[in-house]
């Protein structure tokens, strides 16, 4: 009998932070994962990873001791292994590497949002604290706020609208909200999710504003479909999850406003 891998999930604990995009693939897929949430140990360590060393978590270990770290190469290795590549019965090998190229590419796309939400309030440094670039950050979040974050959301909801596999599904076929490739949830669909309600939490006037575009509506929608995912409830309802605090999304009233 084969035995069913396992992992150990290797990220700071008391934030959701960048470990939270492996974190919800698992409990979406009810995949058992341990989350020991002490990576130091593991940080450019070669004895206790082997080569490469790791420049900062996550840090996923697998089962046969390897280790492997970035946000997105994670996904990227548990996505075919979790059924979250987009891939369907029928495809040739070569779309298939297609379809995970282009799953890859949007998790990409969404990790950078994610950056420059942090990048709002510490756009000088992480080495400073908030209050140390208060101005800088104020000016980078009517930035944010007016441009990049309509930007960013424009671009994925053009992705949503052009997924003709999915507008013109029917029947059992028809899912029940919007996915960004295909039909069937993929990684990039549940790391939207999670940069969204990120950001529902940082900048709750702003997204409030934007629910209100029509132009962004299939986004909502995705983001809602997920919210109510029972296995991703469940978890989001859940004492284990981290609330969003200090780490990449934080509130500061002052960055915040309707524009």
């Amino acid at each position: 009998m084969t035995k069913s891998p396992h992992y150990t999930l290797h990220y700071w604990g008391g934030i959701p932070g960048r470990g939270e995009f492996v974190r919800l693939v698992f409990e979406f897929t009810e995949t058992h994962y341990k989350d020991p949430k002490k990576p130091a140990p593991l940080l450019s360590n070669t004895g206790a990873t082997s080569h490469p060393p790791h420049c900062a978590p996550p840090i996923l270990e697998l089962s046969n001791g390897s280790y492997i770290s970035q946000t997105a190469n994670i996904l990227a290795y548990l996505a075919p292994r979790l059924g979250l590549d987009g891939v369907t019965e029928g495809m040739s090998a070569e779309d298939a590497d297609v379809r995970r190229a282009h799953v890859n590419q949007l998790v990409l796309t969404i990790c950078d949002l994610n950056d420059e939400a942090h990048d709002v309030h510490h756009p000088i440094s992480n080495r400073l604290y908030y209050d140390d670039q208060k101005p800088e950050a104020a000016r980078r979040a009517t930035e944010f706020r007016s441009w990049r974050l309509p930007k960013f959301l424009s671009y994925f909801a053009l992705v949503l609208r052009e997924n003709a596999e999915c507008s013109n599904a029917s029947g059992a076929n028809a899912p029940a909200y919007p996915r960004v490739i295909g039909t069937k949830t993929t990684t990039a669909d549940i790391a939207l999710f999670h940069v969204m309600n990120g950001l529902e939490h940082a900048f709750p006037k702003r997204t409030a504003a934007l629910r209100q575009d029509e132009g962004l509506a299939e986004v909502w929608k995705l983001v809602d479909g997920v919210r109510e995912e029972p296995t991703l409830k469940a978890y989001l309802g859940s004492k284990r999850r981290a609330e969003f605090g200090q780490g990449i999304f934080r509130h500061y009233p002052e960055l915040d406003g309707d524009e």
